[in-house]
């Protein structure tokens, strides 16, 4: 997959390639870590495979969380968010 992202100072779309984690990740994560700026979705997605393998707890942020189609992806891969801290990062676990 390629993504035509603009560079942080540039106007100029730079060619960026992009994989998926469970393209490049073949070990048992007992943690997934994510804060990929309202890309949550999409990062999940590639993921699909180690997630539903292995389980792993989740800590994810989730910006308007009551919008987010994030914890219906997660529901439907049979988690629940059983912390929410005060800002906007949730842990979610089997």
């Amino acid at each position: 997959m390629h993504l035509n992202e603009t560079a942080a100072h540039s106007s100029t779309p730079v060619p960026v390639e992009c994989k998926t984690l469970d393209e490049v990740y073949n070990g048992v994560p007992s943690v997934i870590k994510m804060d990929v700026e309202n890309h949550e979705p999409y990062v999940l997605r590639g993921a699909i495979n180690t997630i539903k393998t292995h389980k792993p707890a989740i800590i994810i942020e989730i910006s308007n969380y009551e919008t987010s189609e994030v914890p219906k992806i997660l529901q439907s891969f049979g988690y629940t968010n059983y912390t929410t801290p005060d800002n906007s990062n949730y842990i979610y676990t089997t």
